[in-house]
């Protein structure tokens, strides 16, 4: 519940901030959800009732949402279709590369200090990433290129935006890959602790393989497009994938074993990386007017 609240957060400030964005620039409206964040972040340290403290991390997704929406608008207002698919890829490394080291950290605080202690430095985290906001992020929609804001024009372009084949194929592509590497993690620790005896202490080592691949990937996928070009990078990330999926749904019947599993998973994690962003840059870039 802790994962999935905070989840649904974001889903439903994706929808409200990427619109809001457009209106009122990509800098204030950043500013706004990651203050959002940095509030909740400190509500989650402090709050003793668990329901409360779900509240909270719903809130919490909500203000997180800001910086995943709108940090790729900035891209893409700033770069053509190549050159964003490869910031995409300087970006995952880093992120994926924080998101590797985030289970062995967390492992070591909750030993250490406690449960409250992953969530004390979230919060510094997301008040340093405020302030780096307001001191380090520049404008880049201009005035004239932003749409007027009102909950009808929104609801409109809701509307021609699903309707819209080329956009909804390719994000459904991309998002779909996305959330097959999420279901994994965020169901990982229950598979490998509860089911297959992994100790605890290990725990975070298993889960970082996953995305130490995604962010080595990541690298390989940069030099691959300036390469072979989007459209090759593109087949093999999906051939990738096949084979990856493929490999995990023969490990989990027939041999069921850690090491295995995850080794499918570098193979999946390969594909996303290749595959994704491409696709949910041609799909965006389809609606240039409504990236966010």
């Amino acid at each position: 519940q802790i994962l999935s609240w905070n989840f649904f957060g974001i889903c439903l400030g994706s929808l409200l901030f990427g619109p809001l964005s457009d209106s009122f620039g990509r800098k204030k409206t950043m500013q706004a959800g990651l203050g959002l964040f940095a509030l909740t972040s400190w509500g989650c340290v402090y709050f003793d009732t668990f329901n409360t403290f779900l509240i909270t991390r719903f809130i919490q997704g909500i203000g997180a949402a800001a910086p995943m929406a709108i940090a790729f608008a900035i891209i893409l207002d700033r770069f053509d279709s190549a050159k964003a698919a490869q910031v995409c890829g300087v970006l995952n490394i880093f992120i994926t590369g924080v998101m590797a080291a985030a289970p062995i950290l967390g492992s070591i605080l909750t030993f250490s200090f406690g449960w409250r202690s992953n969530f004390l430095l979230i919060a510094l985290l997301a008040t340093l990433s405020f302030c780096g906001a307001h001191w380090l992020i520049c404008e880049s929609l201009p005035i004239k290129n932003r749409l007027p804001f009102s909950l009808k024009r929104i609801t409109v372009d809701y509307k021609f935006v699903a309707t819209s084949f080329p956009y909804m194929a390719g994000t459904t592509i991309c998002f779909l890959l996305f959330a097959s590497l999420i279901v994994f993690i965020a169901n990982l620790s229950l598979i490998f602790i509860e089911y297959l005896g992994v100790p605890k202490a290990y725990y975070g080592l298993y889960q970082a393989t996953t995305m130490l691949s995604f962010a080595f990937f990541s690298f390989v996928s940069i030099k691959m497009i300036a390469r072979v070009g989007m459209t090759i990078t593109k087949k093999i990330g999906l051939l990738a994938v096949s084979c990856g999926a493929i490999l995990l749904l023969l490990t989990a019947f027939i041999c069921p074993e850690p090491i295995l599993i995850c080794s499918c998973m570098v193979v999946f994690a390969a594909g996303v990386t290749f595959a994704g962003p491409i696709y949910s840059i041609e799909a965006a870039n389809t609606l240039p007017q409504l990236r966010g």
